[in-house]
């Protein structure tokens, strides 16, 4: 696919698969919304595709405190966030990780 300029287009698209609905072949149709072009149509072998395991077991959101955003102990890592505290997914991820340096001078990050 070009534009005006020539250069190709990258697109990046996600498409849900299950194993049971995996054919060997899909085809990709890209239509231009803006112009009057003949669609693209693309072939993509699945046949090799090793798809991952779908039985992910789920995690409880646990009733945790804030992580104040201080746990990184490094001022540039804290300078990113425009808040003091982690989200609840965020303090859950990050508690599992900063159990182990949390009464050290150890950071993941350094």
């Amino acid at each position: 696919m070009q534009v005006r300029n020539g250069e190709p287009q990258n697109l990046v698209f996600t498409v849900p698969v299950t194993s049971q609905q995996l054919t060997h072949n899909y085809q990709i149709r890209v239509a231009n919304d803006r112009f009057v072009v003949d669609d693209s149509i693309i072939a993509v072998s699945m046949h090799n595709c090793v798809l991952p395991s779908s039985h992910r077991p789920h995690t409880d959101l646990l009733d945790l405190d804030p992580l104040p955003v201080t746990v990184l102990k490094n001022k540039m890592f804290e300078s990113v966030y425009n808040f003091q505290y982690f989200n609840p997914i965020q303090t859950q991820v990050c508690d599992s990780q900063f159990t182990i340096c949390k009464d050290s001078d150890y950071s993941l990050f350094n």
